[in-house]
């Protein structure tokens, strides 16, 4: 009997001490995350908007929490047992810190979430109250875990489960923790979807607005305008009799049949035809190959026409000395000479970027998602078939998921907020931001960067919704 005790309460040991192995990697990643956040928003000016306020809070609690973990699995290692009886108030204390900052991390998500939305719809109002009043939005969190912390600890008290303490009963943590957790995951999902429907929408509206007064813009008619110039006539010289005395025409230029024609680079806009993507090509010869979309034949003839100046002489080739009477027709347009930008390019730029902020809208609430789900079915297996009934390495894979949230905030909120493309520049030294504090919610990605089209409301709208993700 006694050496049965002993095998067991050896085996327990050795549970212990992976399961505090284990855990005590994941809290590092956890720690390295969280304070890649921290740091971005402290030395990179360009993450201090609003949202980036928030996204501080989040990260400050996965470093606290991360750090709950790394303490007493750092001291189990160190043979220093949570269990023991010396540790009960470490262990008290312990395991109220992981409720704490378990449900805060949750608080902070749904808070982002929501808060986005509300900018969305009520951008003016809300924009001055919260700046004025962030301090409110930090204490709602704070408070509201705080509140459940001592709930949990006046009703279930906390205990050594292991590696570290939190509730002991396997079945009060599925309802109290994980079950809520994943609600706020199914509002998160629901929310940034809507954002992303709200964004295709105005997208498109915007769009179709462009495209309805590119389409209706009226168009410039050409003129024709006569200059004859006329003086002392002497003999002239035959084109014949001073073709070697004239040097080679440069390029662009084209002689035949007494008719002088100089090709120039000028270029109409481009009308659209609804639903079609193919596209005509033109040539710049300062910017090389300029691409239209597909145009009405008669409206690309007319621009290429447009483009040519005619000169017609019937004395072509005399010679600077001999004087002439020129009759100069020039068929011109009033249209711009600038160059144009490939619509079609722009348009499927567009398409990518709405779909980059698809993927990075719902990586938010699915990267929580996938780190849940191997601790949930951990529990829910351990409250029905009891608390040893999990492989000891299956559960220590659960048990690191439980710590990665400070790593994984960092890849989702970090990564994608242009933290990593600051750093880069000012370990380069390059001041490629604007120092001036941005007062609107961050924006994503630095790739990600809708078309500016601020000639309407809905292209207004267009550019908030984007610069609130």
């Amino acid at each position: 009997m006694s050496s049965t005790s002993a095998q067991l309460s050896a085996h327990q040991a050795w549970r212990e001490h992976h399961l505090a192995g284990v855990i005590l990697a994941g809290s590092v990643l956890s720690i390295i995350g969280s304070l890649y956040m921290i740091l971005g928003f402290v030395f990179l000016k360009t993450l201090r908007t609003f949202r980036h306020q928030l996204i501080l809070g989040l990260a400050i609690s996965d470093l606290f929490l991360a750090l709950s973990f790394f303490i007493p699995s750092a001291s189990m290692l160190l043979d220093n047992e949570t269990s023991s009886p010396d540790n009960r108030t470490f262990c008290m204390v312990n395991g109220f810190f992981i409720q704490f900052f378990f449900l805060q991390i949750d608080l902070w998500q749904i808070t982002i979430a929501a808060t986005t939305v509300v900018f969305l719809l009520w951008p003016c109002v809300t924009l001055d109250w919260a700046r004025e009043r962030i301090y409110m939005l930090w204490i709602l969190p704070w408070a509201a875990s705080l509140a459940f912390g001592m709930v949990a600890y006046g009703i279930w008290s906390y205990k050594d489960i292991g590696a570290y303490c939190w509730i002991e009963q396997p079945m009060v943590r599925l309802f109290f923790n994980y079950i809520p957790r994943w609600v706020i995951i199914l509002a998160c999902l629901i929310t940034y979807g809507w954002i992303f429907w709200l964004i295709r929408k105005v997208r498109r509206n915007a769009e179709r607005e462009r495209r309805y007064r590119i389409a209706n813009t009226p168009r410039p008619m050409t003129t024709a305008t006569t200059a004859t110039t006329t003086t002392e006539a002497k003999e002239p010289i035959s084109p014949q009799s001073s073709t070697a005395e004239t040097p080679p025409l440069p390029d662009g230029i084209d002689y035949k049949d007494d008719v002088l024609t100089i090709l120039t680079p000028v270029y109409e806009p481009p009308l659209y035809i609804a639903g079609s993507n193919s596209s005509l090509a033109s040539s710049n010869p300062e910017t090389g190959p300029i691409y239209y979309p597909r145009v009405m034949a008669e409206h690309f003839e007319r621009a290429r026409l447009a483009s040519r100046t005619t000169v017609q002489s019937s004395t072509f080739g005399v010679p600077a000395t001999s004087t002439t009477a020129l009759a100069t027709t020039a068929t011109t347009t009033a249209a711009a000479t600038a160059t144009i930008t490939p619509a079609f390019d722009e348009e499927e730029q567009q398409r990518r970027q709405v779909r980059k902020i698809a993927i990075q809208l719902i990586s938010f609430p699915l990267a929580t998602a996938l780190l849940w789900t191997v601790p949930t079915g951990v529990m829910i297996y351990q409250v029905i078939n009891g608390p040893d009934s999990v492989n000891v390495h299956v559960e220590g894979f659960a048990q690191m998921l439980l710590v990665f949230n400070g790593f994984v905030d960092a890849h989702v909120y970090g990564f994608n907020e242009r933290t990593a493309m600051g750093w880069k520049d000012r370990l380069q030294g390059r001041g490629r931001y604007s120092n001036d504090v941005q007062e609107m919610p961050g924006r994503v990605d630095p790739a990600i960067a809708m078309t500016d089209m601020s000639r309407d409301d809905t292209d207004e709208q267009a550019r908030r919704v984007h610069s609130m993700v």
